[in-house]
């Protein structure tokens, strides 16, 4: 009866610890942070924007959202999940005519 206490306790113990990593991870998630930047140009109508990226990273792999008062505010939605060493690449996104004069709101960084 006593191994059998202590093997539902070790069991709910788990159950807890893997519903709360499950819940942390699904705050991340919503709670995502913006990208930091490390370069920006305007080219005509192409936002070239500088990120850092461990080989895997895709311009589908970031979200780009547009305020009504044109700020931006860039967002990575996907995980790099490759194991390189992380290094800046250049992204390159269409920018909306609608939004030629645009404010963003991400960090820069020069490190």
């Amino acid at each position: 009866m006593k191994t059998l206490a202590v093997l539902f306790t070790f069991l709910a113990a788990g159950l807890i610890f893997f519903v709360s990593q499950s819940l942390a991870t699904d705050q991340i998630k919503q709670n995502k942070m913006p990208e930091n930047l490390y370069g920006i140009e305007i080219k005509k109508d192409k936002l070239h924007v500088k990120m850092l990226s461990t080989g895997c990273s895709k311009n589908e792999d970031f979200e780009l959202i547009w305020t009504d008062k044109h700020q931006l505010t860039i967002y990575r939605s996907t995980p790099d999940k490759c194991r390189r060493v992380p290094m800046k690449k250049w992204f390159i996104f269409n920018v909306p005519k609608q939004h030629n004069n645009l404010t963003i709101s991400n960090h820069f960084s020069d490190k």
